[in-house]
C-alpha cells in the first residue's frame, strides 16, 4: 500500500505493529544504541545548562502525544487499536513506519566533522532520515538532539576557558563576562516563553511569503548553507505536525535595490490580531539585553581620521575593513528553546541553532563579541609576530597604485585644538589603532606606512579568530569573509557604510551611483505632475534623507515633503474609512475596544499603518511641494554644487567663531567678539503686525511666533560670519566652523534639522539652506540661558525712533549699552510677572463665559444679582479644579482669580459685583474652601470619573480583591474613607 501523502509504500498495519513491539523492547536495542548518552548526561554539558531563564514549550496535543504512545503504549494496545489509530489520518501509519525502519539507523557519526564539507552541493536524502532517527532516539526532544549533536554545532571548537584567559588584559570584565555568557549559556539572555497548540499550528498553515517560492533557487542555495556549515539541521517536513515544543516561523526575501536578496527570519510576523510571533516572547523590549552601540561607528571614524591627519598632514591616509563572515549564526541558542526558532522552506523541517537574522535579540547577544573583537584588535596591535603569523593572507591584499606614485598629493589640513590632540602619545609615540567595528564590518584608518597598516590588519584576523574559534578548514569555513578582505582595496578614497570617505580631501559624501538612483525617482516628479502616492513620496524623502546625513543642507529643503506625507496620512486615513472594511475594523477594535490585549492593539494599529502608508489614493502636489523639488532636482543634478561635506564640519571641535543673537517682537540684534560685528534689525510693520502682540492665535496661517523671529536671527548671524571668513581665510583652517548661541531651543533645532511646522520657519530654511551650499564655514549651535544672552537681547530690544536718527551710528554703538539699562527698566516697570498672571486670570474668566455663551461677561443690562450669580458659577468651575493649570488651589489663590474677574467689572466702571447685592453667592463658595482647608487629615472626595475608573478596573478583578472589597463599601456608604485611608486594607471595619 502507498501513503497519499508520501507517496512510500507503506507495510501492513500487522507488520507495523510487531515492529514497534519488538522496537519498544529495550532489550533488542543494539549496543550502539545502549551507549548512547542518557538525558541526564547530556544536561551536563558544557554548553547550555538547564537554566531558570530559558524554557520554551507548546501546549500538548494529539499530533504531539502520538509519537510516545507509539513508542512506549503500543504494549498495551490490541491490533486493532492500532489499526483504528492509523486510519484517523494516513501520516499516523508513516510515522510508525518510521519509527520502526529507523530504530536501527546508526546516527552517532552526526555530531563528527565533515571532512568534505566544502564540496557538499546538496542535502543528502539520508541526512534528514539520521536526524529523524536521532530525534526519535530522544522522545522528540528537540533540546536533546541539540545537545548530542555537541560541539558541532554549538561551537565547541572554541575553548571558553582558554579564550577569557586571553581576553582579560585587553578587554574589560563586564565584556568578558558577557561574551562567557552568551558562549557557553547560548542566547538570548533571557527566554521564558510558551505558547498554545492553536497559535503554532496557525504559524504551521500560514506558511512562508510568497517570495520564497518566486527565489526558490537562492533560498535552496541559502539552506544549504546553513546545512554545510552546521547552523541549522533538517528533518521530513511531514514531521512539522509531531514535533513538541516548536515553533515555525515564516520566512522571507528582502529585495535590496544595490544588494543581493537575503533570506529574513520574519520573527516579528503576526498572521491574526491574536497571533503571538517570537519576537513577541522575548524579554528584550523589557532591557533583558545588552545595549548595542552601532551607531556611534561612523563619527569615530570621522574623530580617527581627523587626528590622523593633525599628526601626519603630509602622508596618505587609508581606510579598509574586515568582514566577519555568518555573524548571527555564530552565537547559538540555549539549547532548551531551540525549537522556538523552526521553520519550513520547501521539503525541510529546519531547526535553526545558531541565532537567526530577524530575532530581535540576536543583535544584542552579539554586541558583545563585537566589543570583544574592538578591544582585541586594538591592543594586539602592539605584536608584532602576528604579521609573519598571516603573511599568506596579508600577501593577497590589494593596495592602491597611487599610494606609491611619485605624483604631487594636496591634503587638506588639519589642526590641533582642545579635542583633538592628533594620534601621539605623551612620549610622541603614535597610538594604537583603533578599531571600529558596525555590526560584522571591522573598520580601521592608518598611515601609509605599510607595516603599520598589515599590523593593524593581522591584529583583526588575530582577534576575530580567538573570539570566534582557530582555522580549521578540515572541518569548518573561517569566520572571515576573505573575499571581501582581499577585493576591497586599500586606499585613500573608499566606501564604507553607505558613504565614501575621501582621506586626502577630508571630506565625506554620498555615492554617485546612489545620487543617479535618487535623481532617476526625482526625474518621475516633473513639474507637470500633479499627485503622489503615500509610497512613493515616502520611498523618495528616504533615499533623500540618506543624502542629507553628509548633505547636511538638504534637511532645510525636505520640510514640505515631510508635511506632505503626514498631511497625505491623515487624507488617507478618511479615504480608507470610506472603502476598506478592515482599516474600520482595525480602527474601531483600537478606538473602540477596552479589553484589547497588548498584543491585539499592536496588531491592528500595524495594520493601520501599513495600510495608510500603502494606500494606493493619489494626493494634489501643491505649489510649494512642486518647487521644492524642483530646486532638490536641479542642486543634486548641478555640477556647481558640492554634495560632500568636509570632516571639518562633522567632527566635534573648538569653533572658530562664536556669535550670540536674539530676537524681541520689535526687532533683532546679534554680535561676535571673534568677528568683530555687531547689528541691529529692526521689523518693519508688517512683521510686527502679524506676532503675537496683534496676533492671538494662527487659525489664518499669517502668525509670525517667537520662534521663527529668533530663528531669522540665527541666519543673520550666520551670514555675517559667513562674509567674515569670506573676507579673512586662512590656508591653515580652510573649513572654519561657527558656533551659534540661541536662547531658543526651537531656533537652534531649526537650524540643525530644519523647521516643519512654520511655514515662515520653512522659507526661512531655504534661505539657510542656500547659504550653506558650498559654504566652507561649518554650522552648529548652542543653547544659551536668557541671563547669560543678556547683551544680546538688551540689543534686540533697543528704542526705536525717528528721534534716535539724531545720533550717528558710531554714536548710537557707544550710547548702545547704557540704552539698554534705561529699556530693561522701562519693560520691568511696565510689565512685571504679576501682570502677566493677572492678565491669564482674566483671559480664563473670558474663556469660561465664551463656553457657557456669555458674550459680554459684564453683563450691563442685566441686574446686580445676575453678574453676582455669574462669578459664583465661575467660582465654583474654579473650585471644582477647572483652573488654568486643571489643578485644585487653595482659597488666597481663588480668591486673586475672582479679583481679576471682578476687575473686568470696575475697569468698566460697573459696580463691584459682591460689593453692591445683599446676598452674596460667592462668599460662601469662598469660605467653605477656606474651613475645608482648616480640617486635619482632610481627603479628596470621589468623583463620579473617579467612581467610573475605579468600577471599570474591578470589573476583571476578584470578588474577593481588596479592590472590589473597596468598592463595595464605598457604594454601600458604610466605611469613612478617612479610616480607610489611615488603617489600610487589612483593619476595614464598618463604622457604626
Amino acid at each position: 500500500m502507498a501513503s497519499s501523502v508520501t507517496g512510500e509504500f507503506l507495510p501492513p498495519l500487522s507488520f507495523l505493529y510487531q515492529r514497534l513491539l519488538v522496537a519498544s523492547d529495550v532489550s533488542s536495542l543494539p549496543r550502539w544504541r545502549q551507549n548512547l548518552p542518557t538525558p541526564a548526561a547530556l544536561l551536563r554539558g558544557p554548553f547550555g545548562r538547564p537554566s531558570s531563564n530559558h524554557s520554551f514549550t507548546q501546549d500538548a496535543s494529539f499530533d504531539t502525544t502520538i509519537f510516545t504512545v507509539f513508542k512506549y503504549g503500543i504494549g498495551f494496545f490490541e491490533l486493532d487499536d492500532f489499526a483504528a489509530i492509523c486510519t484517523t489520518f494516513p501520516l499516523l501509519q508513516h510515522l510508525a513506519m518510521s519509527m520502526s525502519s529507523l530504530a536501527a539507523v546508526n546516527f552517532c557519526h552526526l555530531r563528527e566533522y565533515d571532512p568534505n564539507w566544502s564540496q557538499c552541493d546538496s542535502i543528502p536524502r539520508f541526512k534528514e532520515l539520521e536526524f529523524l532517527a536521532l530525534l526519535f532516539h530522544y522522545d522528540l526532544h528537540i533540546s536533546f538532539a541539540v545537545r548530542f549533536l555537541g560541539s558541532k554545532y554549538l561551537g565547541g571548537h572554541r575553548d571558553i576557558d582558554k579564550i577569557c584567559t586571553q581576553l582579560a588584559p585587553h578587554v574589560d570584565a563586564e565584556t568578558i563576562s558577557h561574551y562567557r555568557r552568551v558562549m557557553t549559556v547560548g542566547c538570548p539572555n533571557h527566554f521564558n516563553a510558551s505558547t498554545t497548540r492553536e497559535n503554532a499550528e496557525l504559524y504551521r498553515l500560514h506558511g512562508n511569503d510568497s517570495s520564497i517560492l518566486q527565489h526558490e533557487a537562492l533560498v535552496r542555495k541559502n539552506m544549504l548553507k546553513e546545512y554545510k556549515h552546521s547552523f541549522a539541521f533538517c528533518l521530513p517536513n511531514w514531521m512539522a505536525r509531531y514535533l513538541r515544543h516548536v515553533f515555525y516561523t515564516p520566512q522571507h526575501i528582502h529585495l535590496h535595490p544595490t544588494k543581493d536578496p537575503r533570506q529574513i527570519f520574519n520573527a516579528k510576523s503576526r498572521p491574526t490580531p491574536t497571533a503571538i510571533a517570537v519576537n513577541n516572547m522575548t524579554s528584550t523590549p523589557f532591557g533583558s539585553e545588552l545595549e548595542c552601540r552601532y551607531g556611534d561607528v561612523l563619527p569615530r571614524i570621522y574623530i580617527r581620521l581627523w587626528n590622523l591627519r593633525i599628526s601626519y598632514p603630509y602622508l596618505d591616509l587609508v581606510l579598509h575593513c574586515n568582514d566577519v563572515k555568518s555573524c548571527f549564526r555564530q552565537i547559538k541558542h540555549h539549547p532548551d528553546i531551540v525549537g522556538a526558532f523552526a521553520s519550513i522552506v520547501f521539503e525541510h523541517v529546519w531547526i535553526h541553532v545558531g541565532a537567526t537574522f530577524g530575532s530581535d535579540f540576536s543583535p544584542a547577544n552579539w554586541e558583545c563579541c563585537r566589543r570583544v573583537i574592538e578591544q582585541l584588535a586594538t591592543s594586539l596591535f602592539d605584536d608584532t609576530s602576528l604579521r609573519e603569523k598571516y603573511r599568506s593572507y596579508l600577501d593577497k591584499l590589494t593596495w592602491d597604485p597611487s599610494l606609491d606614485s611619485d605624483k604631487r598629493k594636496t591634503f587638506v589640513p588639519a589642526f590641533p585644538d582642545s579635542q583633538n590632540r592628533g594620534v601621539f602619545d605623551e612620549d610622541g609615540n603614535p597610538v594604537r589603532t583603533p578599531h571600529a567595528m558596525f555590526v560584522d564590518d571591522d573598520i580601521y584608518i592608518e598611515v601609509y606606512i605599510r607595516e603599520r597598516v598589515e599590523r593593524a590588519i593581522a591584529a583583526s584576523l588575530e582577534a576575530i579568530f580567538i573570539t570566534l574559534g582557530h582555522s580549521d578548514l578540515s572541518r569548518f569555513q573561517d569566520p572571515i569573509s576573505w573575499d571581501k578582505l582581499f577585493t576591497m582595496v586599500i586606499s585613500h578614497f573608499n566606501k564604507v557604510l553607505g558613504v565614501e570617505i575621501n582621506t586626502r580631501r577630508l571630506d565625506v559624501g554620498p555615492p554617485p551611483e546612489f545620487v543617479a538612483r535618487t535623481l532617476a525617482q526625482l526625474d518621475a516628479f516633473h513639474e507637470g505632475r500633479k499627485a503622489f502616492t503615500v509610497k512613493q513620496m515616502s520611498t523618495l524623502v528616504g533615499l533623500l534623507g540618506h543624502i542629507a546625513t553628509t548633505s547636511r543642507w538638504l534637511t532645510h529643503l525636505l520640510s514640505h515633503l515631510y508635511t506632505s506625507i503626514a498631511s497625505a496620512l491623515k487624507i488617507n486615513q478618511a479615504h480608507e474609512l470610506t472603502t476598506n472594511k478592515a482599516f474600520r475594523q482595525a480602527m474601531k477594535a483600537v478606538t473602540e475596544d477596552e479589553f484589547l490585549t497588548t498584543h491585539e492593539r499592536h496588531f491592528y494599529r500595524g495594520s493601520i499603518h501599513r495600510i495608510l502608508h500603502k494606500s494606493r489614493k493619489t494626493h494634489f502636489l501643491n505649489s510649494t511641494a512642486k518647487e521644492e523639488l524642483r530646486l532638490i532636482r536641479l542642486i543634486l543634478s548641478s555640477d556647481s554644487v558640492s554634495l560632500r561635506t568636509p570632516i571639518a564640519h562633522l567632527v566635534p571641535r573648538d569653533p572658530t567663531g562664536q556669535a550670540c543673537g536674539d530676537s524681541s517682537f520689535d526687532a533683532a540684534g546679534g554680535f561676535s567678539l571673534d568677528c568683530s560685528f555687531w547689528w541691529y534689525l529692526e521689523w518693519n510693520a508688517e512683521i510686527r503686525s502679524r506676532t503675537l502682540r496683534f496676533q492671538r492665535n494662527n487659525s489664518d496661517g499669517k502668525l509670525i511666533s517667537i520662534n521663527v523671529l529668533e530663528f531669522a536671527s540665527v541666519i543673520i548671524n550666520f551670514a555675517a560670519m559667513s562674509l567674515h571668513f569670506q573676507q579673512h581665510q586662512d590656508a591653515a583652517n580652510p573649513f572654519p566652523l561657527a558656533l551659534l548661541f540661541a536662547d531658543n531651543v526651537s531656533a537652534e533645532i531649526w537650524a540643525m534639522k530644519g523647521c516643519k511646522n512654520s511655514l515662515a520657519g520653512r522659507a526661512l530654511g531655504r534661505l539657510l539652506c542656500t547659504l550653506l551650499i558650498n559654504n566652507p564655514l561649518g554650522l552648529c549651535t548652542a543653547r544659551i540661558g536668557t541671563k547669560e544672552n543678556e547683551i544680546a537681547d538688551k540689543i534686540s530690544r533697543l528704542k526705536s525712533a525717528s528721534w534716535m536718527q539724531a545720533f550717528s551710528p558710531k554714536q548710537r554703538a557707544a550710547l548702545g549699552h547704557y540704552g539698554c539699562i534705561v529699556d530693561g527698566e522701562a519693560r520691568r516697570s511696565s510689565r512685571s510677572k504679576q501682570h502677566n498672571t493677572q492678565q491669564s486670570r482674566t483671559l480664563h474668566f473670558l474663556k469660561f463665559c465664551k463656553a457657557v455663551h456669555i458674550q459680554d461677561p459684564c453683563l450691563p443690562t442685566a441686574p446686580l444679582e445676575a453678574r453676582n450669580y455669574l462669578l459664583a458659577c465661575y467660582a465654583t468651575y474654579l473650585i471644582l479644579g477647572n483652573t488654568i493649570k486643571k489643578i485644585r488651589v487653595k482659597h488666597s489663590t481663588l480668591t486673586k482669580y475672582i479679583s481679576a474677574a471682578a476687575k473686568l467689572y470696575t475697569d468698566r466702571n460697573f459696580p463691584h459685583p459682591q460689593a453692591v447685592v445683599k446676598d452674596d453667592l460667592v462668599k460662601p463658595l469662598l469660605q467653605a474652601v477656606r474651613n475645608y482647608e482648616k480640617v486635619a487629615g482632610r481627603k479628596e472626595m470621589i468623583y463620579d470619573n473617579m467612581l467610573a475608573h475605579m468600577l471599570k478596573v474591578c470589573r476583571l478583578a476578584s470578588p474577593d480583591s481588596s479592590d472590589a472589597a473597596i468598592l463595595d463599601w464605598i457604594i454601600l456608604g458604610d466605611v469613612s474613607l478617612g479610616h480607610v485611608a489611615a488603617s489600610g486594607v487589612r483593619n476595614l471595619k464598618p463604622s457604626r
